[in-house]
């Protein structure tokens, strides 16, 4: 990741993602730090619009166990053609269909 952002690779993530990676800096008081990174990085944050919600249904449609939050991650990277980053194997293949 660190690498990524260094050769300026652009990033995206919906914002069902965004509220996620904030709950636990929050209670830490560290937002912060997570908005640093979305600034540094020049993170993309992408709004959950109708096009969105319909192409993460969908997917949820198709693969029974997906929960919404994968699904919307999901669904921006069927419509960015992008790259997704995780450490979540399940994901990754899926993202790889």
């Amino acid at each position: 990741m660190q690498e990524r952002a260094r050769r300026r690779d652009d990033f995206v993530m919906v914002m069902s993602a965004y509220h996620e990676v904030l709950v636990g800096p929050m209670r830490r008081g560290h937002e912060e730090t997570v908005e640093g990174f979305i600034e540094d990085t020049g993170t993309e944050l992408v709004p959950i619009d109708r096009s969105l919600a319909k192409r993460a249904a969908r997917l949820r449609a198709d693969h029974r166990s997906l929960r919404l939050g994968d699904a919307l991650v999901l669904a921006v990277v069927v419509e960015r053609g992008a790259e997704l980053l995780t450490f979540d194997d399940r994901l990754s293949r899926l993202a790889a269909q």
